[in-house]
């Protein structure tokens, strides 16, 4: 499988019909938006197929304990946590939220009305044995057991690079073959040119593309 800095590669070889390019002229971070958005759109026609995930599509880490956003009510704790891909209106990217050994799950939530009802359940109201998770605002929430301050999770995340764990240039790109084949083929599609940066319309001995990408004068 390949990085995400290697598909890139990919597709803007196949944008220069792959002769040899300066790449400093392509917005790398806009191209690897451009290949999250494919990805999401591969894995959905995948899903929509067979309705399952290829544990190659997710990555596990331990989410951030957010220490920021604890309250002192004594119901619910906080874990930073990016957003996952949506498959259908009953299942989301999320395969495994709970205990760090992977032991016991939690259960997961999808709505406030449903958390809401499930908190006021009189078996679980008053409960810390029963750990109850919602995903909201780049958050997870935990909710009957305070005393939990580490979990893992195991998800198909909307974005990859913003799991903080995972390195552009070494890891592998959370795709399988068939899924890395159609992300080409959804970007090959395209009119490649939109990747190039602004053209350097000035007639002097400065790199405006460069001195943009750098935030510099305008």
């Amino acid at each position: 499988m390949s990085t995400l800095r290697e598909i890139a590669d990919k597709v803007i070889r196949k944008g220069e019909n792959g002769i040899s390019v300066d790449e400093s002229k392509y917005d790398l971070e806009f191209i690897y938006a451009k290949i999250h958005d494919a990805r999401a759109t591969a894995i959905f026609e995948q899903w929509q197929k067979t309705k399952r995930i290829n544990t190659l599509w997710t990555q596990q880490y331990t989410p951030t304990y957010n220490e920021y956003q604890q309250t002192t009510n004594g119901c619910v704790v906080y874990f930073d946590c990016p957003g996952v891909i949506s498959l259908d209106g009953l299942m989301d990217g999320f395969l495994y939220i709970g205990q760090v050994d992977g032991n016991c799950a939690f259960r997961k939530i999808e709505s406030r009305a449903k958390l809401a009802s499930f908190n006021n359940y009189r078996h679980t109201k008053n409960s810390t044995d029963i750990a109850r998770v919602i995903h909201s605002d780049g958050l997870l929430e935990v909710w009957g057991n305070t005393f939990i301050e580490e979990i893992k999770v195991d998800a198909v995340f909307s974005i990859p690079t913003k799991v903080p764990t995972y390195v552009v240039d070494y890891d592998q790109y959370p795709v399988d073959s068939k899924i890395e084949n159609r992300i080409l083929e959804l970007l090959f599609a395209q009119d490649l040119r939109f990747m190039q940066g602004p053209v350097d319309i000035k007639s002097d001995s400065q790199d405006t593309k460069s001195v943009l990408a750098m935030g510099g004068a305008k």
